[in-house]
């Protein structure tokens, strides 16, 4: 869902502009998801993106997005955290291309959504978190591919502009079908997590055809503890 009110523009601004609280050094853990998501209202991620080209040489883009803890909503009787993510093209002017909107909550120490997607669970890491089937609705809904999504290297040492930090990976796997492998028969991508923070960093790629990958990293951020 999209959103270009004067509100949503003015809320960004006044997010983008704000002062990273703290750097954190703890342990991703996978056996809290509540704590590497820290789904608290009023937190925020500011991340830049990047491409990422075969030769493996990142390349920062004047392009950036915002991520809000809003509020709390109530749906079939359940207690939601309303997130908001506004995307931008500049730190300059901050000209607002898209506004999306999630509904999570935790289930008994589950991150969920409303239609009951899985994002976080206390188990293994070589479980499987969630698997999607991947669609091309531009060529009557065929089969693009089957994506998975596992945890994996846990306590992995990353720096990042925001500190040196341990984190967890959620590794997605996307196997394709015979006529969508243009950029291989199998590709992956990887959302980075860390305690007290969140997401850190994440890179996956576009178009099925195209050999570069896109990501984001965190540049700024605040958060508090409920």
């Amino acid at each position: 869902m999209k959103y270009n009110s004067p509100l949503f523009r003015l809320f960004t601004l006044l997010l983008a502009s704000a002062f990273c609280v703290c750097s954190c050094h703890e342990q991703a853990n996978p056996d809290n998801p509540v704590d590497i998501f820290q789904n608290v209202t009023g937190n925020y991620w500011v991340y830049q993106h990047f491409v990422l080209p075969p030769d493996g040489k990142a390349a920062p883009q004047e392009r950036y997005d915002s991520t809000v803890v809003v509020k709390d909503t109530t749906i079939r009787g359940q207690t939601y955290k309303i997130t908001r993510t506004f995307e931008y093209k500049n730190a300059v002017n901050r000209q607002i291309t898209n506004i999306y909107q999630a509904f999570l909550r935790d289930s008994a120490n589950h991150i969920v959504d409303e239609r009951g997607n899985l994002y976080a669970w206390p188990k293994n890491l070589t479980d499987t978190l969630r698997r999607d089937t991947i669609r091309d609705y531009s060529s009557y809904g065929r089969i693009i591919a089957i994506k998975t999504y596992v945890y994996t290297d846990r306590d992995a040492a990353m720096h990042t502009t925001v500190g040196h930090l341990q984190t967890i990976d959620l590794k997605s796997t996307f196997s394709f079908y015979p006529n969508y492998q243009q950029g291989g028969k199998v590709r992956y991508g990887h959302t980075w997590y860390t305690s007290g923070i969140g997401k850190v960093k994440e890179v996956g790629f576009g178009d099925y055809r195209d050999l570069n990958a896109y990501g984001k990293e965190l540049i700024r951020y605040y958060v508090k503890k409920e």
